[in-house]
């Protein structure tokens, strides 16, 4: 019988319980018991941070009774390491998500951290108060306990306590067990990013870096603590001062297959669901993800594909991703012409920085390609280090990313001026308008284009970023075989009684004659028979060839 599927929870003991299909990934606790550190883990959204956390707690805590433990886990790779089941059961564990920590305002959501230090106060410290000593505890409780930490005006008063609430209730479980504590800390960007959009950044960075620094920088009731999120916070001093920090980013060799699914699980997933067969095409849609080396598949829309049983984008709108819109909204030609270049399926070397700064994330600062590449949009593959981050090969990561790129690029770049002036050059290379597509090109190539970018693989490149735009009812290909040869562009109508484009591109050189390339060009595409594949496929078709001149761009159109 196929183990069913859940992708509304994130709660392992239900996954292993209730007989759903799981994912092995408890290899990871014997790392953690063998460093004892405190990790920062950074992956995409929906890539398991939650789930890994979930199960660690279920492994660590002391609320769990050592059946419970067996039962759990004596099926799963932890099993066979006999000193890290020996830890099992054997802690206290303080699990928090900062998901919900979000308001309109930053004494909006300093209320509701308030009301998650007094749950997790209350969770954890309820079968042990009778051990506690201390005074000021009584005091706390009565503070976490108040209406008066509902009024935001009176909650100022409360937020220098409030931020050495964690690193408290970790001291006072430790006095009342006799162990350290382990703490896990799910999606603490999360305010954060909440923030910079509704302009209260300041205070909540500030407030956040007291709280997390107090309670993770050399605190002895600590025996590890594992904090995850989609980017990592830098320049802020979130981080700056832990000693003990060990970052896992998708340049950093710790857990690199424990977030998202390797080839191997994919594979065995497969055989269980009947779908060895299909693997092909579940690497080509959901694959593509580069983690120090380990290759990765997205781990929600594997699983979304497994029930649903139809290859399409799960991942898109999973979450808001405002931010990058903000930069979309504003992008310089430069960054449009790239954007639109991968979309096409193109590739890039760009910086990628994991450590974003918020302050420093401003339109044409290229932010949004580290931004991009953090948030799982893009694949970066590292080339080598250099002062700003890494220099790395990026493109898209598979099939179902165009669909999620697409998505959110279009309609922002539509918005804009820019937008308006590529749809308008699209649209009269579409219409058939050679001269309107020549001056608009040309009026553009002046704008976006240095006198530096004049070699022919920038010039093809530039016109598959802008046929990138079309890609919504056209199919772009780039380098393609067709006929006797192999044509520069080809845009493909997705509907049947849609409009096909060849291109064929030359750029000109010392002492040749711009009129005579353009015959050459279409003479070529004649000769080749480019048309060929559309022609079999009884697509009506346009064939431009284009003469490249540094920023002068020489069309020809042939029906």
């Amino acid at each position: 019988m196929k183990p069913r599927i859940a992708l509304s929870t994130m709660d392992f003991k239900s996954y292993v319980q209730d007989g759903f299909a799981y994912v092995d990934k408890s290899g990871m606790i014997s790392e953690l018991i063998r460093s004892r550190d405190v990790f920062l883990v950074t992956r995409p959204r929906r890539f398991g941070k939650s789930m890994n956390l979930n199960m660690l707690e279920c492994f660590f805590s002391n609320r769990s009774t050592a059946e419970e433990v067996g039962k759990l886990f004596g099926g799963l790779k932890i099993r066979a390491d006999k000193n890290a089941m020996e830890c099992a059961g054997g802690y206290p564990v303080v699990s928090l998500s900062f998901s919900g920590l979000v308001g309109s305002t930053w004494a909006d959501a300093l209320v509701k951290l308030s009301l998650m230090m007094r749950k997790s106060f209350e969770d954890n410290m309820a079968p042990v108060i009778d051990k506690i000593t201390d005074n000021f505890y009584k005091t706390l409780a009565g503070i976490l306990n108040s209406k008066n930490i509902l009024d935001p005006k009176r909650i100022a008063d409360y937020s220098s306590i409030l931020s050495e609430t964690l690193k408290m209730l970790t001291q006072y479980l430790k006095e009342a067990y006799g162990k350290r504590v382990i703490l896990l800390i799910d999606e603490y960007d999360a305010p954060l990013i909440h923030a910079h959009n509704k302009g209260y950044y300041t205070e909540a960075v500030d407030f956040i870096k007291l709280f997390l620094g107090a309670a993770l920088k050399d605190n002895l009731c600590l025996e590890f603590a594992v904090v995850t999120g989609v980017v990592q916070i830098a320049r802020e001093s979130i981080f700056s001062d832990l000693n003990n920090l060990v970052v896992c980013d998708a340049f950093n060799l710790e857990f690199a297959g424990d977030f998202g699914f390797t080839e191997a699980e994919v594979l065995g997933l497969a055989k269980v669901f009947g779908r060895e067969r299909e693997m092909d095409s579940i690497r080509d849609w959901y694959n593509g993800y580069e983690f120090r080396n380990v290759e990765i598949y997205n781990p929600w829309s594997v699983m979304s594909y497994f029930r649903y049983g139809e290859f399409r984008s799960y991942w898109a709108n999973t979450s808001e991703n405002t931010l990058i819109q903000d930069l979309l909204r504003g992008a310089p030609s430069s960054d449009v012409s790239d954007l639109l270049h991968l979309l096409a399926g193109g590739h890039l070397e760009k910086t990628i920085s994991t450590r974003l700064t918020f302050r420093d994330l401003r339109i044409g600062s290229g932010s949004v390609f580290s931004l991009m590449a953090t948030a799982g949009y893009l694949k970066a593959v590292p080339i080598r280090e250099n002062g700003e981050g890494h220099l790395c090969m990026v493109a898209l990561p598979n099939k179902e990313m165009p669909n999620c790129f697409h998505g959110m690029f279009k309609s922002l770049l539509t918005e804009s001026r820019m937008g308006e002036r590529i749809g308008d050059i699209v649209s009269a290379m579409l219409a058939g308008d050679e001269k309107g597509f020549e001056s608009r090109l040309n009026d553009y190539l002046i704008e976006v284009m240095s006198t530096f970018d004049s070699l022919e693989s920038f010039y093809h490149g530039f016109m598959v970023s802008l046929a990138g735009y079309a890609y919504e009812t056209h199919e772009i290909r780039s380098n393609r075989e067709s006929g006797t040869g192999r044509y520069d562009l080809s845009m493909t109508p997705r509907k049947a009684d849609g409009l096909g484009v060849l291109m064929e591109f030359k750029k000109l050189g010392k002492g040749e004659d711009a009129e005579r390339l353009l015959d050459a060009g279409l003479g070529q595409s004649d000769e080749k028979r480019y048309a060929l594949e559309m022609k079999l496929h009884g697509i009506r078709h346009i064939t431009y060839t284009m003469v490249f001149d540094g920023k002068v761009c020489h069309v020809r159109l042939r029906r």
